[in-house]
């Protein structure tokens, strides 16, 4: 395995190990021993959840460096795990229900974290499945529905929170929150419909006025606007005895204007 200088002693080197400043290191690994773990259809209940313990605390140990990416796998691990084991009963049933339920929650937390709401409002509901009063996962829910705007619904979860837990600070602040932003948002749509239809009422007016115009024009006589030609110096046909006279002999091709 190689290192680069950043990740090994960088620009001071170590001189106990006669390391040079900026010097790559290359390790060899030489593997002891393995184990493999076993597949989840070689387990049994009391292996399953033994494993999954493990797996929830190297999980939190993965997010709590922000290692998103490795806890969401120890933590989906304990999903596959214990989703379809029902036949527990007493403190086995307990276990498994708060292991599961809360490698769930901490999946829909990562996802928060990265901004995947749809991901997080899955694994809520997976939690709201088995418990429909969960704090949590009517929390974590709303603050989803809350990011991508939906802010009806997210009030409506934290309101379900306020029934379970009266005196909840957190839902009470989001709720104000929410209400503000649906008024902030209600104000630009009507900005943006008054601009709109300020728009369109320019746009008639004009063509109104564009129409009024062309009637007139066809309206009016066709000496006038014969006269109205001369007056203005456009191209009018030379009479015959102008061109008899040579008048135009020298004339440039292009049609000459009054200035």
């Amino acid at each position: 395995m190689h290192l680069a200088p950043v990740w090994g002693y960088g620009r001071k080197g170590n001189e106990k190990f006669n390391i040079p400043p900026n010097a790559g290191l290359d390790f060899e690994i030489e593997l002891k021993n393995f184990e493999k773990a076993k597949d989840s259809w070689q387990m049994n209940s009391v292996e399953k959840l033994d494993e999954s313990e493990k797996l929830k605390t190297r999980g939190t140990e993965f997010f709590q460096q922000g290692k998103n990416k490795l806890a969401v796998i120890k933590y989906q691990k304990i999903v596959d795990y214990l989703q379809h084991e029902s036949s527990l009963e007493g403190e086995q049933k307990e276990k498994r229900d708060n292991l599961y339920r809360a490698a769930q929650l901490n999946l829909a937390l990562v996802f928060l974290k990265q901004n995947e709401t749809h991901e997080a409002i899955k694994h809520c509901e997976k939690v709201l499945e088995e418990d429909k009063t969960n704090v949590k996962a009517l929390y974590r829910r709303a603050q989803a529905y809350q990011n991508q705007n939906d802010f009806d619904l997210a009030i409506k979860d934290y309101e379900t929170v306020l029934t379970v837990e009266p005196d909840n600070k957190a839902a009470q602040g989001q709720i104000v929150i929410c209400k503000k932003k649906m008024a902030e948002l209600a104000q630009k749509e009507k900005k943006l419909y008054v601009n709109m239809f300020k728009n369109l009422s320019k746009d008639e007016d004009k063509e109104k006025v564009g129409k009024s115009s062309a009637e007139k024009m066809d309206a009016q006589p066709a000496c006038s606007l014969q006269a109205a030609g001369e007056m203005n110096g456009d191209h009018v046909t030379p009479k015959l005895d102008d061109v008899e006279d040579g008048m135009f002999d020298d004339a440039p091709a292009t049609t000459a204007t009054q200035s």
